[in-house]
């Protein structure tokens, strides 16, 4: 064999020394290749152990503060793995000024265990006589990240050059994807406090939303109030003080005509007041429907001879099929047709206003009609909100009322399980149908 193909003998020493680079280099692969800081230090930790040390930690600098480490992963006294993130130990147990500024890359300790029950990172760090524990700084572009900390125990066998060479080799080539994780950690911690701070911005922007939007409700309430109270009341204070003051001088239908005005006058302070306790209690989810089998044609009759007796009752038509049975609360549905009749016969002023009954295979359907001027498309959203009274027809003010009949008719329905769908045929007149699901079950 030629001089030059000989395959060198290394010593026993030597041997132990690639050996240990070798694994070296497989702790930092296997930690490089972790998802997440606190997986990489986990594997990092227990790949030193297996460098043939007896404890191992790895300590970062806090971000914020440049005097201190924070605690990540450690081993106690028995080479079991623990949790010290939450310690925080000063940077000067570790490493001095002098030693930083120089760039001073590993620091060897003797380990020496107080007397006591202490925890590791309370054990005295000597220098001088053989080193059994290592301090291995982590930098990353010439910034300080941290330290590696190593030693076989108290009690252990000094640390060889091998084991020193391992550990700061791994120190080397892991601290770049320390310094890469901190980064995208500190990115992601700056995107969910402006993602926070946004929300919080958002939230108190709603807040002011509301509160302005309450404050008009409130004021255009009031302003609704006293226009549509004024005219009942004046006129039940008005002709009670003439019946009290000339009620011995009033014919008999003189005094029938009078009573019915107060009488009418009456019916309109109950109805806005009525209005006003529905919407209240359906915004406060206090009204709780009881629904059942409804027949609609008993429904309507019983409405014939009660609610619409306070209507324009001659103008109303009527087209419903016996037998014909829905899934609900009569009493909820019943106030739900009386506020689309009463709206139907105030913004539809002359002409019939119809209400219509039927099924198909999946929904039964109640329906009012009228041959009005119908809703312009930019208004058939609006007509929903609470206290929105419409716009003028033909010259005329038609917005009468508190503006909730529309608001009142489509929570009572949908607080029963159903719809409400609004058509306007090209020819004119609107048509508000109530929707209910025939196989709904009750409540």
């Amino acid at each position: 064999m030629a001089e030059n193909d000989r395959v060198p003998i290394l010593s026993d020493e030597e041997s132990g020394a690639q050996a240990l680079l070798a694994q070296a280099a497989e702790v930092v692969a296997a930690a490089s290749a972790q998802p997440d800081l606190d997986s990489c230090l986990r594997v990092l930790r227990d790949g030193l152990l297996r460098l043939g040390v007896r404890r191992a930690g790895i300590w970062l600098l806090e971000p914020h503060n440049p005097v201190l480490i924070r605690g990540t992963w450690g081993t106690d006294w028995d080479g079991q793995a623990v949790d010290e993130r939450t310690l925080v130990m000063p940077l000067g147990r570790f490493l001095t000024p002098d030693q930083i500024a120089s760039g001073q890359k590993v620091i060897l300790r003797r380990l020496v265990r107080p007397p006591g029950p202490v925890a590791p990172h309370q054990a005295r760090r000597l220098t001088g006589g053989p080193s059994n524990g290592a301090t291995v700084v982590l930098r990353a572009s010439g910034l300080l990240l941290g330290i590696l900390s190593v030693d076989t125990l108290p009690e252990g066998s000094p640390l060889t050059p091998a084991q020193i060479q391992a550990v700061e080799w791994v120190a080397d080539h892991i601290a770049p994807f320390i310094a890469r994780w901190r980064t995208i950690a500190a990115l992601d911690e700056r995107l969910v406090r402006q993602a926070v701070e946004r929300t919080e911005e958002v939230r108190r922007t709603a807040e002011v939303a509301a509160r302005q939007v309450l404050d008009r409700l409130a004021s255009e309430l009031i302003v609704i109030l006293s226009h549509e109270l004024r005219s009942p009341l004046s006129l039940v204070y008005g002709y009670t003080e003439l019946l009290l003051a000339r009620l011995d001088q009033l014919s008999r239908d003189d005094l029938r005509w009078m009573l019915q005005e107060v009488m009418a006058g009456a019916r309109v302070l109950v109805t806005l007041l009525d209005e006003l306790v529905d919407f209240v209690r359906l915004d406060q989810r206090a009204l709780a429907p009881e629904r059942r089998p409804v027949e609609v044609a008993a429904l309507v009759a019983q409405m014939a001879t009660a609610s619409l007796a306070a209507l324009d009752s001659r103008r109303i038509r009527m087209a419903v099929p016996a037998g014909l049975v829905v899934q609900a609360d009569p009493v909820l549905l019943e106030r739900a047709l009386v506020h689309l009749l009463r709206n139907a016969l105030t913004y539809a002023p002359e002409g019939p206003v119809w209400l219509r009954a039927g099924a198909d295979d999946r929904d039964v359907w109640l329906e009012v009609a009228d041959s009005g001027p119908g809703i312009p498309p930019e208004e058939r959203e609006r007509i929903w909100d609470a206290f929105y009274r419409g716009r003028e027809v033909a010259g005329r003010a038609t917005g009468r009322g508190l503006g909730l009949g529309l608001t009142l008719v489509r929570r009572l329905v949908e607080a029963q399980g159903g719809v409400v769908e609004l058509r306007c045929p090209p020819e004119g007149g609107c048509v508000f149908r109530l929707v209910f699901p025939r196989d709904a079950a009750p409540a």
